[in-house]
């Protein structure tokens, strides 16, 4: 039975994060701290205020003890808090990430850590809630698991990218669920979709879990064995993330910013009205440190200024004296890979404001005038407009792998090379404008460089294939184009030498 019940959400949602539910209590995230909250009457308070980010808080199974990741130190650790408040223990010192992901049936902390993995890849462990050694468990590769009480037996998920924000992902790297009994060390896949399955949890003989094979991520479940598949709600437009159960098979997760709540007695899932007083300090208004953001920086023709990108807008900045201006000033857009005509007296940027990227010109001193060059939706996403130093026309390069050249003051593109397996993001024109000169991936592996003459309209490779070669730059004559040329031969057998 699919049964979902939207009339009881809230108006405005209260974002919740990552929650989990013991009895009638859920604890959960809100802004970076942890919250707990009694599911029938709504009423909340908080159970942390540090500065650091909590995140993945897990009841233990008697309710006394919160266990969740934080970063307090500069690194992200496990931590336990009792429910009542008080001093956190922190239970793991390794610098690698660790997340919890639930708790034992006799107490211990369950967490995810590659303290041990040297390619990031993630194993479970355990720790004793009031701390101790962290023993890891004879499980390999794992990113989610549960325990079911009852019988022993082990459901997981070994990859972890559910939380991602990749929708309806098909691929290597969907998720599955596996199973088994440690005490036998027999491990099967139980799920083998082309679909992303994760969150495993137990309760009454049946492993539940989210997958979205119905369009949207759902909660589902079936028997150990692979039979008896059942889906258990609908979310419609919003999925439903990171799901925990709770000791009765009630299960809580979020769907739309609400917390809603899975009652198996009932087949039904209801969002719980929160009365939320969080501070929410990080809506009120601020003043960052744009330098502390910068992405991109290009200096004047004249060398007298400097056009700096911070937090996805153009300023104008004196080498020595003079003013900062801002040149764009769109709030709600993000412009990015800001270039110089040769005289300086307009910029070329890459700008989303319209929803999709576009290649616009505009007055560098911040006096608007935008001229569109590449219209939005052309390309997915674009890289660096390079102005030629004639001022007739400009190079960029797209998401395809694909390198142009086009009209300073728009037309058609003239498609120049396309890479072999790689976006294209190395080029630069010759002093006099009639030469481009990239560097292109080859199918050997390594990179070479290509001139375009836009005089006919020919490519030529320039460099061997045999050798990678890269970075290319002219001469300020235009009579020779230097490279970086990675020429070390020596045969190794792999990465590491010993």
């Amino acid at each position: 039975m699919l049964l979902f019940a939207p009339a009881l959400a809230l108006a405005e949602p209260a974002y919740v994060q990552t929650p989990d539910l013991h009895g009638d209590t859920a604890v959960f995230a809100v802004a970076g701290d942890l919250w707990l909250a009694d599911v029938q009457t709504g009423e909340t308070r908080p159970l942390t205020t540090h500065p650091g980010i909590e995140s993945w808080p897990q009841f233990s199974p008697d309710g006394t003890w919160v266990a969740y990741s934080a970063m307090y130190d500069g690194n992200v650790d496990v931590f336990a808090i009792r429910v009542e408040g008080g001093e956190p223990v922190r239970l793991t010192w390794h610098p690698a990430y660790e997340q919890v992901v639930g708790f034992t049936p006799q107490g211990d902390v369950l967490f995810r850590s590659s303290a041990l993995q040297e390619n990031g890849s993630s194993e479970i462990w355990k720790v004793p809630v009031t701390g101790g050694e962290p023993e890891r468990l004879p499980l390999g590769f794992a990113a989610q698991l549960a325990v079911d009480p009852t019988s022993g037996m082990w459901a997981f998920e070994r990859l972890g990218y559910d939380y991602r924000t990749w929708k309806r992902y098909r691929g290597g790297r969907a998720g599955d669920l596996w199973v088994g009994d440690p005490a036998k060390g027999d491990y099967r896949q139980l799920t083998t979709t082309e679909h992303g399955e994760a969150f495993p949890m137990w309760h009454d003989g049946r492993v539940y879990f989210l997958s979205d094979q119905g369009g949207t991520a759902d909660l589902w479940s079936m028997k150990p064995d692979g039979t008896a598949l059942a889906r258990h709600t609908d979310s419609g437009d919003w999925d439903a993330r990171t799901p925990s159960m709770s000791d009765d098979g009630r299960i809580a997760y979020v769907r739309a910013g609400d917390l809603m709540i899975w009652d198996p007695k009932t087949g039904r899932a209801a969002a719980v009205p929160l009365d939320l007083k969080a501070e929410r300090s990080l809506t009120r208004p601020r003043h960052p440190w744009a330098m502390r953001d910068t992405s991109w920086w290009t200096l004047s023709p004249a060398g007298d200024r400097l056009m700096v990108v911070a937090r996805g807008e153009a300023f104008s900045l004196p080498v020595e004296e003079g003013p900062t201006l801002p040149v764009t000033r769109t709030s709600g857009a993000r412009e990015s890979w800001v270039g110089y005509s040769p005289d300086g007296k307009r910029v070329v940027y890459v700008t989303d404001a319209s929803g999709e990227e576009a290649i616009v010109t505009a007055d560098a001193w911040g006096r608007g005038n935008e001229k569109t060059v590449v219209p939005a939706g052309t390309s997915g996403w674009h890289f660096w407009p390079l102005w030629s130093p004639d001022g007739k026309r400009i190079a960029y390069a797209d998401q395809m792998q694909t390198l142009y050249v086009v009209p300073a003051d728009g037309g058609a593109p003239v498609q120049v090379d396309r890479g072999a397996q790689q976006e294209i993001r190395d080029y630069t024109w010759s002093p006099d404008g009639r030469f481009l000169a990239y560097t292109r991936d080859q199918r050997v592996g390594y990179q070479a460089v290509f001139v375009w003459d836009s005089r006919d309209g020919k490519t030529h490779q320039v460099t061997a294939s045999t050798t990678s070669d890269h970075s290319p730059a002219w001469d300020p004559q235009g009579r020779y184009l230097y490279f970086v040329s990675d020429r070390a031969t020596n045969p190794h057998i792999g990465e590491r030498d010993f």
